[in-house]
């Protein structure tokens, strides 16, 4: 639990002092949001870079402790394919929103890249197998288990990315759940699950300090895909579907 501390901690002053310095690179490099839809209720641009401060914040501490503290590296050791699953298909989906936020990725290849980490997630062991019969016992999945993990993973990420644009609503969202499977990971005993929701947790607050009312900054695509993989994925891990 200590390790969880130091990387929630950890993790939102890195978030706190680095959305600042995204914040200027955004409004540099003309990465704003303009609030052209009916969804958005600022007057003016917005930059929506901020997604990057969380997911650097979210895996700076992370590989610190890996190196620094061997009992966290004996949990990567002990699960290394769920580890690098969650680092890898993280930073894919990161790299997928930043593209979006940037360049602008139309709803095919979103999808695609998308299902293709859901996928890869499922043959890494993150799987829905059953679904909860509140009348009976639980219904089996058995092949259907890869099209739910994929159809969840994918929902999750673009939910998260819906909501995103109202000031401290995705990360606020996001927060909540992520303090629950957090706290479902404590009581089943899961220390890795508890090590990365403690990290995406202290991400997500450090960013909040400059996105709720008023908001100067939107985590983007960058920031809410990235948030919906991990939720996904971890309360997938800790059957809190």
């Amino acid at each position: 639990m200590r390790a969880a501390y130091t990387a929630f901690l950890a993790a939102m002053l890195t978030a706190a002092a680095l959305t600042p310095q995204v914040r200027r690179l955004a409004k540099r490099h003309g990465a704003l949001d303009h609030a052209l839809t009916s969804r958005k209720i600022h007057g003016q641009p917005i930059p929506r870079l901020g997604g990057i401060g969380i997911v650097v914040a979210f895996y700076a501490p992370l590989v610190a402790l890996f190196f620094a503290n061997s009992e966290v590296g004996r949990r990567f050791y002990a699960e290394p394919a769920k580890a690098g699953g969650l680092f890898v298909g993280g930073i894919t989906i990161a790299l997928l929103g930043g593209y979006d936020d940037l360049r602008g990725a139309g709803a095919t290849r979103k999808f695609i890249v998308q299902f293709g980490v859901a996928a890869l997630m499922y043959w890494i062991g993150f799987r829905v197998d059953s679904i909860a019969n509140p009348l009976g016992a639980d219904i089996e999945l058995g092949w259907l288990g890869l099209p739910f993990t994929m159809l969840w993973i994918a929902g999750v990420i673009n939910a998260l990315n819906l909501i995103d644009g109202l000031d401290g609503l995705a990360g606020g969202v996001a927060l909540i759940a992520i303090a629950t499977t957090c706290a479902f990971s404590v009581t089943r005993g899961e220390p890795l699950m508890i090590l990365f929701t403690a990290a995406l947790a202290g991400s997500v607050l450090g960013f909040l300090f400059y996105n709720f009312n008023p908001a100067s900054i939107f985590m983007g695509d960058t920031g809410s895909m990235f948030l919906g993989f991990v939720l996904a994925t971890t309360s997938i891990q800790t059957n809190q579907k």
